[in-house]
């Protein structure tokens, strides 16, 4: 047996002061369930309750109107280099990252440039991106991801800066909506 319920929601945000409307969207959601048994009455016995289903299928418009106009957060994770076998410092940075201290970090990373090998410097330098995005600080991420790869060769690093470009675009995008420009 199969149970289907649809769900046609308009969603209208009005500007009090300029008397307008400033978004309107309409939504079509629809759902099925199905449940199997012996009789047709087990069968509909297992089925959702028109109420839930009704239920479920509105929020699921709904959820595709607030996707639409509110930050959605999302867990991002970045991996970063916890260590080198020729230079301590990138394990002594990681650790400080470990416990959120995202500076002292970045300083003890840098302190470490001078003196790094080819391998290590890489390394360095990725991992002071990876803090500065952290930081929220996306430019200055990109460069140091950027002199990774340039300076390095690190491959990691080409695949970050594209990443950084695209979070550094949605930035922008998110600012110019807020800002209504």
């Amino acid at each position: 047996m199969e149970g289907v319920a649809n769900v046609s929601a308009g969603f209208r945000l009005y500007d009090p002061f300029q008397k307008s409307i400033i978004d309107q969207q309409r939504f079509q959601k629809t759902n099925t369930w199905s449940a199997e048994a012996e009789t047709k009455t087990q069968a509909l016995a297992l089925l959702i309750a028109k109420a839930d289903a009704t239920r479920i299928v509105g929020e699921l418009a709904g959820a595709g109107y607030a996707s639409k106009i509110a930050p959605m957060y999302v867990d991002v994770n970045r991996g970063f280099f916890p260590k080198s076998k020729t230079h301590p410092a990138v394990a002594e940075g990681a650790r400080y990252a470990e416990v959120d201290q995202w500076e002292q970090a970045i300083q003890t990373w840098e302190a470490a440039l001078p003196t790094a090998d080819e391998k290590t410097g890489g390394k360095l330098l990725f991992n002071i991106a990876v803090g500065y995005e952290v930081l929220g600080s996306l430019d200055l991420a990109k460069e140091w991801a950027g002199r990774a790869y340039t300076e390095y060769g690190l491959k990691k690093a080409k695949n970050y800066v594209r990443t950084l470009d695209q979070e550094i675009q949605n930035a922008n995008l998110i600012n110019q909506q807020m800002t209504g420009n």
